[in-house]
């Protein structure tokens, strides 16, 4: 039976009974941080050393098929040379699962083994970690098997983590414990050339002990497809998924070949998938952790309405221009009555009551009113979150006057969610730190990452509320695309999108007999193409604005002469396309399934990466989604004469096109596109222009 992923089926490699760890030696500081992660551990532990009878006073097994009892876990730190015998014992032993934290120079694979280890790691009888790792933790069970001294900095908690990077593992536990946050469960997963990421990730959304899923470090997540399964199930589990993704610069893809020797994914597709499962990207751990923090909030932002609550005018306009910059996920609330007439009270003469609100002396003064203000905030009807500035006792420092714990639980108790923030970061008293935590108390360091940490949770609200809520697209029966290899033609695909409800600018095949060219019987003007041509721009293989039949067989006399003379030409006629907006629209298979992409062309989407990505299919609020987060989404809604683009024809359209791809890449198609596809203004529609697909071209 194959590995479904579920904590049951990984319970041998995180909450064994028993471990061994192979290749033990006196002196070795892997033996010494494995033995003394393990102080707590209550299962079994085993050494093996085939040249040593014991190490520091503890027996030690020559192999593991000496041992009294098999070990349900062998962590083995034996020599790369040395482990493909070890692998071989731990099947013949009935050991479930093993961690190799050895790669050596060559990268070992299953055909390195024998026959019978790949079996059962196929099957998932053995259930493999690594090679090229340092190890799984479980405070579960306190199966600490990190080859870094960590045990001592390890706190309990409902957060689990996968991470690319052994070595970054450890300072993220140190750096999550210090922000009063604890570990369920962790892994530096290596080469996983057994258990993969997909399959962590299943785990971990099945886990009822973990809240939130951390990808600390991901440089390729293996089965693309499962992945993005796992990563669809946590957003339904109500299970954030945070994640680092490497890669992202040409560079940064390159060393990923020469850390685990992986073949990273493209950024656009991971950033997809990503999009299209609810997975918060952050370019950096400092980034993710303290949205990792918002996320530890008890309460979720049911919209994405602020108040903020200053206690000085400069700081309040700070944060203002900050939540204007993260985009449409948070804006100012906007005070009911009553809550207005509350604040007038509170406050009185001494400010005006806003959004963002400076309590100013009488906040500064009286922690009493701080609180009482803070309170009629979060009460507040048009609010979703509260952001009030404030600050926790400093390591080694003076305790702040405002600090009141017991007015703080009382704020983290109230349905709208209230996040605590200081001007700037540094650093709290640790002790106080996991009190508020575990009191639900959200403090988050610095007003910009504030700012950043809260439109993450908002945005992932909104996000699966969006993508849950909403029926997945209608699909018609799927179209059949053209068999062929090489390149598919416009002419090809006409049919075949037009089947999809798209809408496709007319056009027709021209016959040049002698110097007399078919009419098309479209009208004019015209716009005629060589099919057969590719590039068409780049060989000057378009006329556009044929006015009459002359110029139509000036063009088509001209256009038959490019390229070689032995090519056959293929002319085709459509009428010229209105619409005083260009777009792209075009997509591509992927590890992850179809990756959609949109975008305003020439120098939007060519230039300035101006796109937007999912996994195809949307439905059309998604593809509505797509397009709000477009840099060029004010330049739909009025051009120079004030006119907006049909953005709900638009929306179908994307809709439409990406069942069509998704229906495309089923049958082998690597890429479609429509580009350029013209918009007119609202209610007038607009086409397709341009079609192309390929299969078998990468």
């Amino acid at each position: 039976m194959a590995v479904t992923g579920s904590v049951l089926a990984l319970k041998p490699l995180f909450n064994p009974e028993s471990v061994a760890i192979v290749g033990a030696s006196p002196g070795s500081g892997y033996t010494a941080a494995l033995t003394g992660n393990l102080a707590r551990y209550q299962g079994q532990i085993a050494l093996v050393n085939p040249n040593r009878r014991d190490i520091d006073g503890r027996p030690c097994a020559p192999s593991l098929l000496e041992l009294t009892e098999p070990a349900e876990h062998v962590l083995c730190i034996a020599p790369a040379g040395a482990v493909p015998q070890v692998l071989a014992d731990a099947v013949a032993t009935g050991t479930r699962a093993v961690t190799l934290y050895s790669a050596g120079r060559d990268r070992l694979t299953l055909s390195d083994c024998d026959a019978a280890v790949g079996d059962a790691v196929q099957d998932g009888s053995l259930l493999l970690c690594g090679p090229n790792c340092m190890g799984a933790i479980s405070t579960a069970s306190m199966m600490v098997g990190y080859t870094l001294p960590i045990l001592a900095e390890l706190a309990p908690g409902r957060i689990s983590t996968i991470s690319h990077s052994g070595g970054s593992l450890g300072p993220w536990i140190r750096a999550m414990r210090a922000r009063g946050l604890g570990t369920r469960y962790a892994v530096s997963s290596g080469d996983e050339i057994g258990v993969g990421t997909a399959q962590y990730l299943e785990a971990f959304v099945d886990d009822p002990g973990t809240d939130a899923i951390v990808l600390q470090y991901l440089e390729a997540p293996g089965d693309g497809a499962r992945f993005t399964q796992a990563a669809q199930a946590a957003l339904q589990a109500g299970k954030p998924v945070l994640a680092v993704c490497a890669g992202r610069t040409p560079k940064g893809s390159e060393g990923i070949q020469t850390h685990t020797g992986k073949l990273a994914p493209p950024a656009r597709d991971l950033e997809a998938a990503a999009a299209s499962t609810g997975i918060s990207t952050f370019s950096s751990m400092d980034e993710l952790l303290e949205a990792l923090v918002a996320f530890g909030n008890r309460q979720r932002p049911s919209g994405n309405r602020v108040a903020v609550h200053a206690i000085s005018g400069a700081v309040g306009n700070h944060v203002a221009d900050l939540l204007g910059e993260v985009g449409p996920d948070l804006r100012l609330s906007n005070f009911s009555t009553a809550t207005h007439d509350a604040l007038t009270t509170l406050i009185g003469d001494w400010a005006p009551v806003k959004n963002p609100l400076d309590s100013s002396w009488a906040g500064a003064s009286s922690a009493t009113t701080y609180y009482d203000v803070s309170a009629a905030l979060a009460a507040d009807e048009n609010t979703d979150a509260v952001l009030l500035e404030g600050e926790l006792p400093r390591a080694g420092g003076a305790q702040p006057y405002r600090y009141d714990p017991a007015r703080l639980r009382e704020l983290a108790d109230t349905p709208t969610p209230v996040y605590l923030f200081s001007r700037l970061p540094y650093t709290p008293d640790l002790v106080t730190q996991e009190d508020i935590a575990a009191a639900g108390i959200t403090f988050l360091q610095g007003a910009g990452r504030a700012v950043a940490a809260v439109n993450t949770v908002a945005k992932w609200v909104q996000t699966r509320r969006r993508l849950l809520e909403v029926d997945a697209p209608t699909a018609p029966k799927p179209a059949s695309f053209p068999a062929s290899d090489g390149v598919i033609r416009h002419d090809e695909l006409v049919a075949v999108l037009e089947a999809y409800g798209l809408d496709v600018a007319k056009g027709a095949h021209l016959t040049v007999t002698g110097t007399q060219v078919s009419d098309p019987g479209l009208g004019w003007p015209l716009a005629v193409k060589r099919l057969d041509i590719v590039h068409k721009t780049d060989q000057d293989a378009v006329a556009l604005n044929v006015l009459d039949e002359q110029a139509l067989r000036d063009a088509a006399d001209r256009l038959r002469r490019i390229g070689s003379p032995d090519a056959d030409p293929v002319l085709y006629a459509q009428q010229m396309a209105e619409g005083d907006w260009e777009m792209f629209l075009g997509g591509h298979s992927s590890v992850f399934g179809p990756v959609l992409v949109t975008g305003l062309g020439g120098i939007w989407s060519e230039v300035l990466a101006d796109t937007a990505v999912r996994l195809a299919p949307v439905s059309e609020a998604e593809a509505l989604q797509m397009l709000r987060e477009l840099r060029a989404w004010p330049a739909l809604n009025a051009n120079r004469q004030g006119e907006q683009a049909d953005i709900p024809w638009l929306a179908r359209t994307i809709s439409a096109f990406s069942r069509a791809l998704a229906d495309a890449c089923g049958q082998g198609i690597d890429a479609l596109e429509a580009n350029p596809l013209m918009v007119r203004s609202s209610g007038q529609g607009g086409s397709l222009v341009d079609l192309r697909a390929s299969r078998g071209t990468a």
